[in-house]
């Protein structure tokens, strides 16, 4: 297991706002640091600190109550980001009793890098709150969920996740697959993206004009 891997199991185990949470991270990663520079082996500071599911409830134990309602607050509100927006925001996958996945590019109309390109570029958009070149890029029916207040829903979605990203650090692996559902196509990927302050998981779909037609992050 990675150290960021650790901490993002940990992070994920907390009941608490999002502020806290990022301050757990820092730590998190500050401490770490400095116990590699001390000639600490990773698997030495792991099994030290316990799993992370340990030193997450070594966390929460401490929480104050406000804390504590902040996190269960937290908790009902990340399923969808975007308020609002439930299954037609994913359009791609609200059929789940009939559609039919596959290997992306079986169909032949799509080419995966194409579309891990389409991706990078609309996180690098969430990223930089350009929300209009996000919205101007998306299908119809994405725009129709994301309504005339796209802007607001779009920055209160990042908000929800954390206030301060920081820049794009580095990429994860990607996850891609067609969908099939009564004769139209669609190509989903996931990706988990390692900004400055935060990683963050996007899964993004695509109908074949290569529209965003779906959006979902957390």
């Amino acid at each position: 297991m990675s150290e960021k891997d650790y901490i993002a199991r940990v992070i994920r185990k907390l009941n608490c706002s999002g502020a806290k949470r990022e301050e757990i991270r820092r730590q998190l990663e500050s401490d770490i640091a400095a116990a590699k520079e001390s000639g600490e082996a990773i698997g030495e500071i792991f099994a030290r600190m316990g799993t992370p599911e340990e030193t997450a409830a070594d966390f929460n134990a401490n929480f104050s109550d406000a804390e504590r309602k902040a996190g269960r607050a937290r908790r009902r509100n990340r399923v969808f980001v975007v308020v609002g927006i439930v299954l037609a925001v994913f359009a791609a996958w609200v059929y789940w009793a009939f559609p039919k996945q596959q290997e992306l590019g079986a169909s032949g109309r799509f080419a995966e890098e194409e579309v891990k390109d389409r991706a990078r570029q609309a996180v690098e958009w969430i990223a930089a709150d350009d929300f209009d070149s996000l919205y101007e890029h998306a299908a119809p029916v994405l725009q129709k969920a994301l309504g005339d207040d796209y802007r607001t829903a779009l920055a209160g979605a990042k908000a929800q996740i954390g206030t301060d990203w920081g820049e794009i650090v580095s990429y994860g692996s990607a996850y891609t697959a067609e969908l099939t559902q009564k004769g139209r196509h669609s190509a989903v990927i996931q990706m988990n993206v390692s900004f400055e302050n935060i990683s963050v998981t996007f899964r993004f779909s695509f109908d074949e004009e290569m529209q965003m037609d779906g959006l979902y992050l957390w």
